[in-house]
């Protein structure tokens, strides 16, 4: 399967530990707070949930999996998952939870620059009044491994990908990445042709886009049917919706130890050439070993794709997502070009900025709101 990363803030030293909780107020658990207000049922566009038994996440098949089973795909082993790590970690940081602290986060395996930033958190660190911290951040650098980088900052009304003219609130906190290569038996993987085209016949009922008819008889006709099914799998609700929990539950039935999955908030990138994977972006892992047996396993079938909700409740294309995905015809593979099979999405990650910015703005003008709100329903639907 290969290299895949996973960050552990317990891990990380106490510094780390503060501002990591602060930016990230749900990364753990939000079942703690239904619990103190004695709720026990969820209502939102996407279902009705327990929140009693547990966190809800993408493609568990419950609520019994902890995020310490997920993981982002690296390209090799210097653990670059193509800024994915990030982007996840986005998902659990509220505006209104976090107190209106913006997490400014640096990937030493993913983003460019680094020896430059380096130099510089090594700079901004040493100018902390605390030895043990100053001494941390020095061991860190020393052993040259890839890390996580977050400064704390109270943002402006918008920010980009590189923030300027920022307010820093804090020092910065770091924390290594554990970077691990794997080989899972009996795992879903959906960079690969074969196991694409077995979840699109035999996992979910796919609607064919329009383009389908074209591609019949030809190497793209699996690919164009998994783009058929991306809207649903990279539908980006808080821990997914009944869609992901139906066929994480079925693989867990049917004994899958695993799957890789494109990610939701990070644009994803596959290319094939004689079935095997030539490159890969934008890709995550979730280890279903050890899994308990499924509560109240329901009877297997063919999950519907986007026929259980309506068109403007839960959406029914890339479009509804302001996303768009392009076949991959060919790859230069060792300075020969070849064809391939393939796809590669735009504007996943520009949506996830889009939200980040609109909570932004929500701060800015002073707009809090209500406790129970899903931070995704807010962006506009597209027409």
């Amino acid at each position: 399967m290969g290299f895949v990363k996973q960050l552990n803030p317990a891990m990380g030293d106490q510094h780390f530990r503060k501002i990591f909780g602060k930016c990230f107020p749900e990364f753990e658990n939000q079942v703690d707070a239904f619990r103190q207000l004695e709720v026990k049922t969820v209502v939102t566009s996407t279902g009705i949930f327990d929140v009693q038994e547990g966190r809800r996440r993408r493609f568990a098949g419950g609520a019994d999996l902890p995020v310490s089973r997920y993981y982002s795909v690296c390209s090799d082993s210097t653990g670059d998952d193509g800024g994915s790590m990030c982007y996840e970690l986005m998902t659990y940081w509220s505006g209104h939870l976090s107190g209106q602290v913006f997490p400014s986060m640096f990937d030493t395996s993913a983003h460019p620059g680094v020896d430059d930033f380096v130099t510089t958190m090594h700079d901004f660190a040493s100018r902390s009044p605390d030895r043990a911290y100053r001494a941390e951040i020095d061991a860190l650098i020393e052993r040259g491994k890839p890390f996580l980088s977050i400064i704390p900052m109270r943002p402006q009304e918008s920010v980009g990908e590189i923030e300027t003219a920022q307010e820093f609130l804090d020092f910065p906190a770091a924390c290594e990445f554990t970077i691990t290569e794997m080989n899972v038996p009996d795992c879903l993987d959906l960079r690969l042709e074969a196991h694409r085209e077995y979840f699109c016949t035999e996992l979910v009922s796919v609607e064919p886009i329009n383009s389908r008819a074209q591609f019949v008889g030809t190497r793209h006709e699996s690919t164009v049917d998994f783009i058929s099914a991306l809207a649903s799998m990279i539908s980006p609700e808080l821990g997914g919706n009944m869609f992901h929990t139906a066929v994480g539950q079925v693989l867990r039935q049917r004994g899958y130890q695993g799957l890789v999955y494109p990610s939701a908030r990070n644009d994803s990138k596959v290319v094939n050439v004689g079935g095997e994977i030539a490159e890969h972006t934008g890709w995550n892992f979730l280890d279903y070993r050890g899994a308990p047996p499924i509560r109240n396993p329901q009877r297997e079938y063919a999950v519907p794709i986007s026929t259980h909700m309506s068109a403007r409740m839960f959406p029914i294309g890339l479009h509804d997502l302001g996303v768009s995905a392009y076949l991959v015809n060919e790859h230069d593979w060792n300075g020969a070009k070849c064809e391939s099979t393939g796809y590669v999405t735009e504007g996943v990650a520009a949506q996830e900025w889009e939200r980040i910015n609109h909570e932004l703005a929500m701060m800015a003008r002073s707009e809090a709101p209500g406790f129970f709100y899903d931070r995704y329903s807010l962006r506009p639907l597209r027409e």
